[in-house]
């Protein structure tokens, strides 16, 4: 039950996982064996999309990137940088995701919930979005406008 716990913690997206265990279970003695610790799943992105996601971002004149804790759970926090970089695109984070680029980055306008953050999307011609849920609290007040 716990391998089967942290492959579904891990799997998809990344969350919380409960396992209750009775008292009684917890009060006993015996041997345990330690899982083997389970890697996360990565697919890998389609070479066309990728190519298409690069000629809409080199066409865009105020791209803006928004990333989310999907960056920080697949290890990407180095790339997510390395790309804001190479199309000079401000980033913007989602409140799990602080921590994905520094905050002394000339690039990072911080959290999504930020003003200055709020008015850079709204001025943005593109936003490249990775590894987000866009929850409540990071699109409250948002609009089609």
């Amino acid at each position: 039950m716990v391998e089967d716990a942290f492959s579904i913690l891990q799997s998809g997206r990344p969350g919380p996982v409960v396992l209750e265990v009775a008292k009684d279970i917890l009060e006993m003695e015996g041997d345990a064996t330690i899982p083997q610790a389970i890697a996360p799943e990565c697919v890998a992105p389609d070479a066309e999309d990728i190519a298409d996601a690069v000629r809409v971002l080199a066409a865009a004149e105020r791209p803006i990137i928004i990333a989310g804790a999907g960056v920080l759970h697949t290890g990407a926090c180095d790339g997510l940088t390395q790309l804001a970089e190479a199309i000079n695109a401000p980033v913007v984070t989602t409140q799990n995701a602080r921590g994905v680029m520094s905050d002394e980055h000339p690039l990072s306008l911080g959290d999504i919930t930020v003003h200055c953050s709020r008015e850079a999307i709204k001025e943005a011609d593109l936003a490249l979005v990775l590894g987000c849920r866009f929850g409540h609290f990071d699109t409250a007040g948002w609009n089609l406008e």
